[in-house]
């Protein structure tokens, strides 16, 4: 189970990841400061663990004490969705029909495994990724969004950003998939970045959510 655990600070508050239920929790400003204390106590005594801090992974101990980061915007608007204007027709046909079978496997898998076994699937297609492009990034980007279109599902952030992924691969693209936070109201918002950009959304999604969970 520690291991589907994943922190993150925005501001003052912890926010949980649970990825096996898709389930976040948000702590408040005294719980969180009891957690970071707890868990700095456990990175510098390993011995003597109490009962819940046995329940916390290294990376959680680590990504709890270190990864604290006070100022962020936020976002605005509580909703991500393809609009009309964001679909252009696409100069390769089959593209789509590739996109189409990506967002079908990832709208399949997060509904059965949810997230954990979408990083699941993401992390093994990462390994099969071919070497060279062989395709626009722009491109690709451009058939998802009208494989979006098509699809009889309504597709999320977190769907199109996995299908992203996919697609990438098979087309020589080392992508990343984040997925980010805040509190305040609570958001998460999942995308795809690429060489340290953010591709096919807002360019400064690292400035205004605090990253939770990275797949690569």
């Amino acid at each position: 189970m520690q291991d589907n655990i994943r922190f993150a600070w925005f501001e003052d508050q912890l926010i949980l990841l649970n990825i096996a239920g898709d389930t976040y929790t948000v702590l408040s400003a005294e719980h969180s400061r009891k957690l970071l204390l707890h868990a700095r106590t456990v990175a510098e005594r390993t011995a003597d663990f109490g009962i819940f801090c046995t329940q916390l992974s290294d990376f959680a101990i680590e990504s709890i004490t270190s990864n604290r980061r006070i100022h962020y915007t936020g976002v605005s608007q509580n909703c991500w969705r393809l609009m009309k204007q964001d679909v252009s027709t696409p100069h390769c046909t089959t593209l789509v029909l590739l996109a189409l079978r990506a967002l079908h496997l990832v709208h399949q898998r997060s509904a059965v495994r949810r997230l954990a076994g979408l990083k699941q699937l993401i992390e093994r297609a990462q390994v099969r990724r071919e070497l060279t492009p062989k395709c626009e990034l722009g491109e690709l980007v451009r058939a998802l969004n009208a494989a979006c279109m098509l699809y009889y599902r309504k597709t999320k952030c977190l769907e199109w950003s996995g299908a992203l992924a996919l697609v990438g691969y098979r087309f020589g693209y080392d992508l990343r998939l984040i997925v980010g936070v805040q509190n305040r109201p609570f958001y998460a918002h999942a995308w795809i970045e690429h060489e340290g950009h953010t591709v096919g959304d807002d360019p400064d999604l690292r400035k205004q959510l605090a990253v939770i969970l990275e797949i690569n």
